[in-house]
């Protein structure tokens, strides 16, 4: 509780402050509750967000696992897989050297494609 507050509650100024320092006081308590109610919008923001990335569900274009043909690896190091005529860049999992037209298992994790030998 700041000091104005507690003063206007009780109705007296105990220490003199208000008299001494006048304004000086009020512009802190101002402060204070402003500083408090920015923290309170910051933290309230934050939930929300948080709450919104939580309940955000990304799909990819199938469920689960599906058998996809390697094509190649990318210059970045993707694997490029080829499924139902589209090709998907994705994360190999292992190190395999393989050919071009080799199955592999085509998988969807949280806003990633993965692909295994």
């Amino acid at each position: 509780m700041s000091y104005t507050s507690l003063t206007q509650a009780k109705g007296a100024d105990p220490k003199g402050w208000q008299e001494k320092y006048g304004t000086k006081v009020a512009a802190v308590d101002s402060l204070q509750d402003r500083l408090e109610l920015a923290k309170e919008a910051s933290t309230a923001n934050r939930v929300a967000e948080i709450e919104d990335r939580m309940s955000a569900y990304i799909k990819g274009d199938f469920e689960g696992s599906v058998t996809g043909k390697w094509k190649a690896l990318g210059s970045r190091g993707e694997g490029i897989v080829s499924y139902a005529g589209k090709d998907y860049s994705t994360k190999p999992i292992g190190f395999v050297s393989a050919p071009e037209g080799t199955e592999v298992e085509l998988s969807f994790a949280n806003g990633t494609y993965y692909s295994k030998f």
